[in-house]
C-alpha cells in the first residue's frame, strides 16, 4: 500500500471519527445544560413540548456538524493525499513511519526536511563540480590549450579570475621523496595541506588560485604590478613555504621543491609562466641545486657561464690521459674538478645544461672503454660501470656514482684483489699443463678461455708466474719433449707435433734456446 492511498483510506477516517465523537458530545454537553437549566423556568405543560424541541434541533445540529465535518476532512485529506503524493514522487526516500502515518502535517515536514537536505548535498556537489572545473579551466590555460582566447576571458569574469587587468606570478609545488613512489594516500594529503596553508596565507595579501597539473600543485598569485615585483612578496612567500617545507619533511621524510615565476599578465603568460617554474625545477634537479625555493629570474635569468670553455676542454683531456696512464686516482681528481665546474650550472637553459651533462657522461663511458682493455673482463663486467652511468639524473648523482667506480677501480689496481688474481692465474698454470698440446694455444685464446682481457691478462699472468706467458709455454713443451727425447725412439718430428708444434726445425729452434743444445744431441747424452 502506498502513502498516498494510506492516508486516504486510514487517517482519513480515523480523524472523521475522532472529530465525529468530540462533536456528538460537545452537542450533547450543550443539550443536557439547555435541559437541565431552561426547563425548570418553564411551567410543567410546556417541558414536554420544550423536551422534544430540543431533542429534534440537537439530532439536526448534530447531523449537519457530521456532514460538515466529513465535507470539510474529504477536501483535506484529498488536498493532502495529492501534496505527499507529489512530494513522494520527487523524494529519492519517501517518509513512511507510525508518526507520519498518523500525522500527515508531520510527514510533509519530514518530507521538505528531506527535501532540504538533499537540495543542500545537490548544492555542495555543485560547488564540488564547479571547483572541478574551474581547475581544468586553469589547466587549460597552463597548458596553452586555447583556441578562443575572447571566451576564456569571459569565463575569468565568471571565475572572478582577472589576470587581464591584474599582474601575476605562478607558484609550483613539487614533493620529491627516495622511495620510487609517492603512496597516493600521502600525495593527496601534502597536496590539501598546501593548498589549503598556502592559499589560506597568501589571500590575505593577494588574490591566489590553485589547481593540480601534472602531478604537482600550481598557484597563482594576482595583484598589482608594484605588489608583486618588490622583495616583500619574495619574502612573504618564501617565508611560508619554508614552514610547509618543514612540517613536510617532519611528518613524512619528503622533500618540497618550489619555484616562482617571473611576472606576467593575460593568457599568454600563464603557459609562460608555467614553461618557467617546471624548466627551472628540472635545471635545479640536474644540477644537484642546494636551494629549493627557487626564484625564476633569480636562477634562470642570471649570469651565464663565463668561464673559459677551453679549460673545460683541457680538463677532459687530462682526464682521459691519466686513464690511458692507469693512474685513476688522479683520473678520479680531474673528473671531480669537471663535475664542480659551473660549466654545466652556469648553462642559460635546460637544454643547454642536459647537452653538457650528457657529453660529460660519454667522456666517463668513453675512458671506461680504455679502463676495460686494462682490466680483468669479469671484474669489469662486475662492476657495471656503464649502467650505474647512463642511470644518474643530476650531477651529484654522477658524482657519487664516479667517486665509487673509481675507488673500486684503485683498490683492483692497488692489489686489493690479488689474492683472487693469483688463484685465477693457478688454474691457468693447470689448463696449460693439460692443453699443451695443442699448437694453436696461446695468449689470446687462454686469455678468452678465462674471459680477460687479453692485455691485462698477459701482465696478470707475468705477475703471478714471473715469466712471460710465452716463456712459459715453451718451457711446459721443452720439458715434456726432453723426457719424449730420453724414454722413447719417435722421431724429432713426431716429438714436435706431440708437444704443440707445427714442425721440427721450430722445436729444435726453442730447444736449443731453453737447453743451450739440439735435440738430436740431448737425446744421444741422456738416452735410456
Amino acid at each position: 500500500m502506498d502513502v498516498k492511498k494510506k492516508y486516504t483510506e486510514n487517517s482519513g477516517w480515523d480523524w472523521f471519527l475522532k472529530t465525529s465523537v468530540v462533536w456528538i458530545l460537545v452537542i450533547l454537553f450543550f443539550a443536557f445544560l439547555a435541559y437541565r437549566y431552561v426547563s425548570t423556568m418553564l411551567p410543567g405543560d410546556t417541558q414536554g413540548t420544550f423536551t422534544d424541541i430540543l431533542l429534534k434541533i440537537t439530532v439536526l445540529v448534530i447531523v449537519i456538524g457530521l456532514f460538515l465535518n466529513f465535507f470539510i476532512l474529504q477536501n483535506y485529506y484529498i488536498a493532502i493525499s495529492r501534496i505527499i503524493g507529489i512530494l513522494d514522487e520527487n523524494n529519492s526516500s519517501p517518509v513512511d513511519d507510525y508518526y507520519t502515518t498518523q500525522n500527515p502535517a508531520g510527514h510533509i515536514f519530514q518530507t521538505f526536511d528531506q527535501f532540504y537536505k538533499e537540495y543542500d548535498t545537490y548544492k555542495s556537489k555543485v560547488e564540488q563540480q564547479k571547483d572541478i572545473l574551474f581547475e581544468n579551466f586553469l589547466i587549460r590555460l597552463l597548458k596553452g590549450h586555447i583556441q578562443n582566447e575572447a571566451i576564456y576571458y569571459q569565463l575569468m569574469e565568471e571565475y572572478d579570475f582577472d589576470i587581464r587587468s591584474h599582474e601575476f606570478v605562478l607558484v609550483l609545488f613539487d614533493v620529491v621523496s627516495d622511495e620510487n613512489q609517492i603512496e597516493d594516500e600521502k600525495l593527496n594529503y601534502i597536496y590539501a595541506f598546501i593548498r589549503e596553508n598556502f592559499s589560506s596565507y597568501m589571500k590575505r595579501i593577494y588574490q591566489c588560485y590553485g589547481t593540480e597539473i601534472d602531478g604537482r600543485i600550481a598557484c597563482f598569485i594576482l595583484s598589482d604590478v608594484a605588489s608583486l615585483d618588490t622583495t616583500v612578496s619574495s619574502i612573504e612567500i618564501e617565508r611560508m613555504v619554508k614552514l610547509m617545507r618543514d612540517n613536510i619533511w617532519h611528518e613524512f621524510n619528503y622533500d618540497l621543491w618550489v619555484c616562482v615565476s617571473g611576472v606576467h599578465r593575460g593568457i599568454p603568460g600563464c603557459k609562460t609562466a608555467y614553461f618557467q617554474t617546471v624548466e627551472t625545477l628540472q635545471k635545479a634537479r640536474l644540477t644537484g641545486s642546494d636551494t629549493h625555493i627557487l626564484f625564476y629570474t633569480d636562477y634562470m635569468a642570471g649570469q651565464p657561464y663565463k668561464g673559459n670553455e677551453q679549460l673545460w676542454f683541457k680538463y677532459e683531456h687530462h682526464f682521459i690521459n691519466a686513464i690511458n696512464a692507469g693512474d685513476y686516482e688522479e683520473a678520479s681528481k680531474i673528473f671531480n674538478k669537471l663535475l664542480k665546474n659551473d660549466y654545466i650550472t652556469g648553462a642559460s637553459s635546460l637544454n643547454l645544461a642536459r647537452f653538457r651533462l650528457f657529453g660529460l657522461l660519454n667522456s666517463m663511458i668513453n675512458a671506461l672503454g680504455e679502463v676495460r682493455l686494462s682490466l680483468d673482463v669479469e671484474f669489469f663486467d662486475q662492476l657495471d660501470a656503464q649502467r650505474l652511468l647512463l642511470e644518474c639524473k643530476s650531477l651529484p648523482e654522477l658524482e657519487a656514482v664516479s667517486q665509487e667506480i673509481f675507488e673500486k677501480i684503485n683498490q683492483y689496481s692497488a692489489g686489493d684483489l690479488v689474492s683472487a688474481a693469483d688463484s685465477k692465474m693457478q688454474r691457468v698454470s693447470a689448463y696449460l699443463k693439460s692443453h699443451y698440446q695443442d699448437s694453436n694455444l696461446n695468449a689470446v685464446a687462454v686469455a678468452e678461455e678465462f674471459n680477460m682481457n687479453p692485455s691485462y691478462f698477459s701482465r696478470s699472468f707475468k705477475k703471478a708466474m714471473g715469466t712471460r706467458f710465452s716463456d712459459y709455454l715453451s718451457r711446459l713443451r721443452i720439458q715434456e719433449a726432453c723426457r719424449l727425447l730420453r724414454e722413447s725412439d719417435r722421431t724429432i718430428t713426431d716429438i714436435a707435433e706431440q708437444v704443440g708444434y707445427n714442425n721440427a726445425l721450430t722445436l729444435t729452434r726453442t730447444f736449443k734456446k731453453i737447453e743451450g743444445t739440439t735435440p738430436g744431441q740431448y737425446r744421444q747424452s741422456n738416452h735410456i
